[in-house]
C-alpha cells in the first residue's frame, strides 16, 4: 500500500473538517426539532416530557382506596443503555450508532405493551432508553425478559452500515447488541409517598450493577 501524498492527507483532512462542520449543523438542527416537538427524529420517541410520562405511571397505579391495596395494582420503570455503545461509535462511525438507536427504539416497542407500557429516550444524545410498565411487577418484567439460562437479558442481530474510509462505499455488518438494565419496582402499595426521582435514582443505580454482567438487574434497595 503506497503512502499517500501531502496533496492527497490535505483533501483527506478538507473533507473530514468539512464533515465535520456539516454534523455541527445538521445536529444543531436536530436540537431545534427536539425542542419544537418533543420527539426525537431518529427514534420517534418521546423525549420533551419524559418526566411527564413517569410521574403518570405512578400516579395512575398509585393505590386510591383500601380496594385498591388488597389488588396491588403494580408499576415500575426500566432504564436501560447499549452494551459497548462508544466502541461501536469509534469502529464504524456515527452512521452505525445510528442505526443501533434507531434499531434500539424499535425492539423496546415490540418488546412492551402499548397500552400499558412506554417506551422513552432519556437522553438527547445518548445511549440510554427509559421504559414504564404499568400494571406489570419488576418481576413480571424480569420473567419477560429471561434467556434459556434463566438470565434477564435483552439482545437482538442488528445489520449496521459504516464506510471504512470517508471515499469508500457503504458495507454493512451484522453484530449481535445487547443492552444492559436497572429496574425500579414501583410498588405503591407497600410506600405511597414513592415520587419520581426516588424511582430514578433506584432505576439508575441498579443499571450500573447490571452493566457490569451485562444483564438486567432488579434494583434491591427499600425505602426506610
Amino acid at each position: 500500500m503506497r503512502a499517500m501524498t501531502k496533496a492527497e492527507l490535505r483533501t483527506e483532512l478538507e473533507t473530514t473538517l468539512q464533515e465535520v462542520e456539516n454534523l455541527g449543523r445538521e445536529n444543531e438542527k436536530l436540537k431545534e426539532e427536539i425542542e419544537k416537538t418533543g420527539v426525537d427524529p431518529l427514534t420517534n420517541l418521546n423525549t420533551g416530557r419524559r418526566m411527564e410520562v413517569v410521574d403518570r405511571i405512578l400516579y395512575a397505579y398509585r393505590p386510591q382506596s383500601l380496594r385498591d391495596q388488597r389488588e396491588k395494582p403494580a408499576a415500575c420503570i426500566m432504564i436501560v443503555d447499549v452494551n459497548g455503545f462508544k466502541k461501536i461509535n469509534d469502529t464504524y462511525g456515527y452512521l452505525a450508532a445510528d442505526e443501533i438507536l434507531r434499531q434500539v427504539a424499535i425492539y423496546l416497542k415490540i418488546k412492551t405493551r402499548p397500552e400499558h407500557d412506554e417506551v422513552l429516550r432519556w437522553h438527547d444524545r445518548g445511549d440510554e432508553f427509559l421504559v414504564t410498565f404499568g400494571g406489570s411487577t419488576a418481576e413480571d418484567v424480569l420473567f419477560r425478559f429471561r434467556d434459556l439460562e434463566g438470565k434477564a437479558k435483552l439482545s437482538f442481530p442488528a445489520e449496521l452500515p459504516y464506510r471504512e474510509s470517508v471515499d469508500e462505499p457503504l458495507h454493512t455488518k451484522e453484530v449481535e447488541v445487547t443492552l444492559s438494565g436497572g429496574i425500579a419496582d414501583c410498588d405503591l402499595t407497600k410506600d405511597p409517598t414513592l415520587c419520581r426521582n426516588e424511582a430514578i435514582e433506584m432505576a439508575e443505580r441498579a443499571l450500573h450493577k447490571g452493566k457490569a454482567l451485562g444483564e438486567i438487574i432488579l434494583s434491591e434497595e427499600r425505602r426506610t
